[in-house]
C-alpha cells in the first residue's frame, strides 16, 4: 500500500510541473522554483526542501503538512 503522504507529494509535484509547463530536475530549476514560490506567495521554501520533495536528493525526512499545503 502506498502511504497517503507519498501520493500527496506525487500529486503536488505533478501539479507544480504542469503549472510551470516544465519538469524540475536540476539544481538551477529548483532554485528558480524557490524564487517563483516566493514571488507568487511570499512564502520561502528552501531549495533543499524542494530537492527532497522531488527525490533529487536522498533523505528519510518527510516534508511537513505545512510545506505541502
Amino acid at each position: 500500500m502506498v502511504h497517503p503522504q507519498t501520493e500527496k507529494i506525487a500529486d503536488l509535484r505533478q501539479a507544480v510541473e504542469q503549472r510551470l509547463g516544465r519538469s524540475v530536475n536540476t539544481p538551477t530549476e529548483f532554485k528558480r522554483l524557490c524564487e517563483d514560490i516566493k514571488r507568487l506567495t511570499d512564502i520561502v521554501i528552501s531549495q533543499s526542501t524542494l530537492m527532497r520533495i522531488w527525490g533529487y536528493v536522498n533523505s528519510s525526512a518527510k516534508p511537513s503538512d505545512t510545506i505541502l499545503n
